[in-house]
């Protein structure tokens, strides 16, 4: 009886303590607001954003929304709220006049985060509502028309 009694108190303090040492993972979207001016019809996305990362929606109006969901793994909302605040994942804006285009990339030099001796992983996810002078978007090597976007 002495044995089981063991055995179940080693499992539940097991278990406890193995809650605690998995990654915690915490989530938080931005958002960021861009004016389109009259004859653009292309959206460019630069730099590291993968395509399967990225959803486009067309939306009424001419400002272009990009909602940014972060998921940072290893560390707490504070260091999240702090990093958002400081403009860590804000997207660079800029027009491209011979292309017609609206460009954005994300901000160079975003060193990688290390907390305790341990790396943390960042996710970024992009939903980008477009106004619907927009004709192309253009993630990386991928371009998506707007054309058989439904409005949202």
């Amino acid at each position: 009886m002495n044995t089981v009694y063991t055995i179940i108190v080693l499992c539940v303090t097991l278990c406890f303590f193995s809650n605690f040492s998995q990654a915690q993972e915490i989530s938080q979207n931005t958002h960021q607001m861009f004016t389109s001016k009259s004859g653009i019809v292309k959206l460019i996305l630069n730099g590291d954003i993968a395509a399967e990362d990225v959803l486009i929606r067309k939306t009424q109006g001419s400002r272009i929304v990009v909602e940014t969901t972060i998921k940072l793994t290893g560390a707490n909302e504070r260091l999240l709220q702090y990093l958002a605040d400081n403009g860590r994942y804000e997207l660079n804006y800029s027009f491209d006049v011979t292309d017609n285009a609206i460009i954005l990339s994300p901000k160079k030099n975003n060193n990688v985060i290390v907390i305790k001796g341990k790396e943390c992983s960042e996710n970024l996810s992009y939903i980008i509502f477009v106004p619907s002078s927009i004709e192309l978007v253009v993630v990386g090597e991928t371009e998506t028309s707007t054309a058989g976007l439904s409005m949202n």
